[in-house]
């Protein structure tokens, strides 16, 4: 293959039977050098670089001239849009599947995936491979090599031959300047450092506009000035590796551009290339070093700049921690892409951000520096896989109409030929979970146990909810789901109130999951989210589900939209799961006499179990969300020793904390009580301050010692701590 400088890449379909396409592909890829193409096929048998679709985030960071993804192994969304990202200006994306006329009915190995008991593959009725191929023959930038039989010999089609396809090299392969944007991005990045007041910068942009290399080369400039403390922040280590890799070039002192008054200075072991390390790249007395989310949110490590990178993939209650522990913080993120949705960042995030830092900063990359503008596989990437979906524009609908609005079931074979319904619905999704992925769509057209909900405003749609059948299950799986022998795919809330609550027969009810809701951002708090779960659970209702459930990564303010809707609070996951940084929560609602009698006892379980867990594994959860848990919860639940009413001698003790003429271990039990039967009190902060509700929680509910308490509030020492408590106990009132 000859070697162009052009920087457009191209999308080829090989189609045929499989192993002739395999054979065929790796016949015309052998004059490329093994490290400059990737497979992704679970075929044995071939050279080079060979990942499964699962494991295609391996590949985070890394640059390919050419990719060939086999579908025969699985049509993954997800995997499709990782790896056409790695490949470079010039290069090629080669899709090896079956010929289009037998796409409607290709058994692809991800239907295993999709269907849940009792459903099996041959339940899906392909949707989403319609609709893919349809997408696929009306793109004339897409070219085809199409496998023919002539005497029983296989050779490449008419269509197209890949000897007419020319690779070319990057378009920085040259020079590796950086663009305008990046240069302006760099030196932003470089003021935020050097500022004296706490602040922010968000750097957006899609892919290929080189968000990596400017983290890294801003990181190493910065070491080179003088020795900082950078830490890098990333939904998993595998995303940060282009961004040391550029940290690590910038740090090379012999291909180094700037000039550093501190290189004179450098020990002698940082003049030689810096490694990466167990997360960490030392260079002299600076370092830069990789914390997962959740770690540098418990372990508070110091540092003089923080780098967020792909921060539309974590939850913006974690954004929002890390805004609020550093004094500079860069967030980094993608607007359209399988790391998490920006546009949802943009929304909730820099909402956050006005309020917390009016004078935060923004710069977004436009120009594409690893392939060329106008690119043919990031158009069809983004139109296939519905990466740029955004909700209705509200301004062009509503012109001071009332709000009257129509909920509905879709019809998913209409849905799936309706294109800009379809990109409604994922923008809806995508601004409202910022783990929206491409293959949510996929699950959507073709999981034969999920349906649909839109909520219109003149035919245009402004909510929406995903809902999954679950439960009915058979006397046969009773027992070793209860004893936690066997787990089946999906069948979330049955199989939790089973195993984890203990309740042996639950997984007979039938279940309906809310799997996402989402309620346009400009038409939130109308009732709209409430009015539609109203809606979906009567229909349920009418169709014999026993209730309907949710399981969501808990927070105060998503527990309290469950709690207002009637839907009860049934368990807390015992650890934070990784991707939210949350632990999961189970909320419930039942429509008939005996889902009610399983809410009462799973209810009733969990209220008696929560002051334990509280204790326990609960800790460090915060004070807003032990508030909402414990909200509407009597006192004997919350002090299941039944603590009672206060006596004469308790108001007595709890006076003399007050007025700091007793300490806070000699009175424990009257200040619990005090509390306690305040909570009503406390969780409206009616009249103490939000510090004040904190560390009544922290210190009095949740038991933590006064360093903890210190520490997690940023308080003065431990009399300060005392004397605040004081304060605010006395504060709650003298009437119980």
């Amino acid at each position: 293959m000859k070697l162009k400088n052009t920087a457009h890449r191209n999308l080829i379909f090989v189609l045929g039977e499989r192993d002739w396409g395999l054979g065929y592909l790796a016949t015309q890829l052998a004059s490329l050098p093994e490290e400059d193409v990737v497979w992704v096929t679970t075929a044995e048998g071939l050279s080079g670089n060979q990942v499964a679709s699962f494991q295609v985030k391996q590949l985070l960071g890394r640059e390919y001239q050419c990719a060939v993804v086999d579908l025969y192994s699985g049509f993954n969304p997800d995997a499709i849009a990782v790896v056409a990202g790695t490949v470079v200006g010039g290069g090629i994306l080669f899709m090896l599947a079956p010929s289009t006329d037998q796409w409607d009915r290709f058994n692809d190995p991800e239907y295993k995936k999709l269907v849940t008991h009792p459903y099996a593959s041959e339940d899906i009725e392909g949707r989403y491979l319609r609709r893919f191929k349809e997408l696929v023959l009306s793109d004339s930038a897409v070219k085809l090599i199409r496998q023919e039989r002539s005497g029983g010999d296989e050779n490449p089609g008419k269509d197209e031959n890949i000897a007419n396809t020319d690779v070319a090299q990057p378009l920085q392969g040259e020079g590796g300047c950086l663009s305008v944007g990046q240069e302006k991005a760099l030196q932003a990045i470089k003021n935020l450092a050097q500022g004296s007041k706490k602040n922010a910068l968000v750097i957006s942009s899609d892919r290929g506009r080189g968000k990596s290399t400017v983290l890294g080369v801003a990181a190493a400039q910065l070491l080179l000035e003088k020795p900082l403390n950078i830490i890098l922040v990333a939904p998993q280590v595998g995303s940060v590796a282009a961004v040391v890799e550029h940290c690590i070039e910038g740090l090379s002192i012999d291909e180094l551009s700037v000039k550093s008054p501190a290189r004179e200075i450098l020990s002698e072991a940082a003049q030689h290339a810096p490694e990466w390390k167990n997360n960490q790249l030392n260079y002299g007395q600076g370092k830069l070093k990789y914390f997962a989310a959740d770690e540098i949110i418990n372990r508070k490590p110091q540092a003089d700049l923080v780098l967020v990178d792909e921060a539309a993939a974590l939850p913006t209650f974690i954004l929002s921690a890390i805004l609020a522990l550093y004094k500079r913080v860069v967030f980094s993120t993608t607007i359209h892409g399988y790391e998490g949705n920006g546009q949802g960042f943009r929304l909730r995030f820099c909402k956050i951000l006005d309020q917390e830092v009016p004078r935060w900063g923004a710069v977004k990359l436009d120009e594409s520096v690893r392939w060329g503008e106008a690119d043919p596989l990031e158009r069809f990437i983004y139109r296939s896989l519905l990466l740029d979906a955004q909700p209705v524009n509200i301004n062009n609908i509503l012109q001071g109409d009332a709000l009257a609005v129509r909920t509905e079931l879709l019809d998913r074979d209409t849905l799936s030929a309706d294109e800009a319904q379809l990109r409604e619905l994922m923008g809806l999704l995508m601004t409202a979970h910022y783990r929206t992925t491409p293959g949510d769509l996929r699950g959507m057209l073709d999981c034969p146990n999920l349906r649909l909900y839109g909520v219109f405003f003149k035919n245009r749609m402004i909510a929406a909810a995903v809902i999954a059948e679950e439960g009915g299950l058979g006397e046969e799986w009773m027992d070793p789901i209860w004893l936690g022998q066997r787990r089946i795919r999906g069948h979330i809330l049955p199989q939790s109130l089973s195993q984890q609550l203990g309740l042996r027969e639950a997984i007979q009810l039938r279940a309906a999951r809310v799997v996402r809701i989402a309620v346009h951002p400009d038409l939130q708090g109308q009732q709209l989210g409430s009015n539609l779960l109203a809606t979906l659970s009567n229909d349920l209702k009418e169709q014999g589900f026993d209730y309907i459930g949710a399981s969501f990564a808990v927070t105060a303010q998503v527990l309290r939209f469950w709690n207002n809707n009637n839907f009860a609070t049934l368990r807390i996951g015992m650890s934070k799961e990784k991707s939210s940084g949350c632990h999961a929560g189970l909320v419930m609602r039942s429509f008939t006499a005996a889902g009610e009698d399983t809410l009462q006892l799973a209810e009733k379980r969990f209220l008696a179990q929560l002051p334990l867990a509280i204790d326990e594994y609960l800790r460090d959860i915060s004070p807003e969300l032990v508030l909402a848990l414990s909200s509407g919860v009597s006192p004997n639940h919350l002090a299941p020793n039944d603590l009672g009413l206060l006596d004469d001698q308790d108001c007595l003790d709890v006076e003399a904390f007050t007025r700091g003429h007793r300490n806070y271990e000699t009175c424990l039990l009257p200040l619990r009580k005090k509390v306690l039967l305040n909570m009503d009190r406390l969780n409206a902060c009616s009249n103490v301050t939000v510090l004040e509700r904190d560390l009544i929680v922290k210190k009095i509910i949740q038991k933590l010692s006064w360093q903890e308490v210190i520490n997690s509030l940023a308080l003065n020492g431990k009399k300060n701590a005392q004397n605040l408590l004081r304060q605010a106990v006395e504060k709650l009132g003298a009437e119980v």
